[in-house]
């Protein structure tokens, strides 16, 4: 029974995994998209007189796609920084828990 319920846990974390690659992959290609609209929309404003328009079209896709991609750099770090935090020593406690009979410094 706990092997069935190992493998039914390893299925599940395998599904989320991929889905996440998935959407990963999805979420990359739309950014790419949205960023070459705005770059060929700005190229088209310009080619047309319109300098002023195609620089902020330019600025306003490249900004939005810069910010979104810090926002996430900085929501992974957080995480990374809150996984490390709590990750288990050796003995399966937290690094924060002293071992019994151990002094702490």
């Amino acid at each position: 029974m706990a092997e069935d319920q190992a493998q039914h846990r390893r299925s599940i974390e395998k599904t989320v995994v991929d889905s996440r690659g998935h959407s990963e992959s999805r979420g990359q290609f739309f950014a790419f998209v949205l960023g070459m609209t705005g770059v060929v929309g700005a190229v088209y404003l310009v080619s047309i007189g319109m300098s002023l328009a195609g620089f902020a079209v330019f600025l306003s896709s490249l900004g939005s796609l810069m910010g979104a991609f810090i926002y996430v750099q900085r929501r992974l770090q957080r995480e990374q920084d809150r996984k490390g935090r709590e990750r288990p020593t050796g003995s399966g406690r937290r690094d924060s828990t002293p071992a019994p009979g151990s002094t702490a410094q």
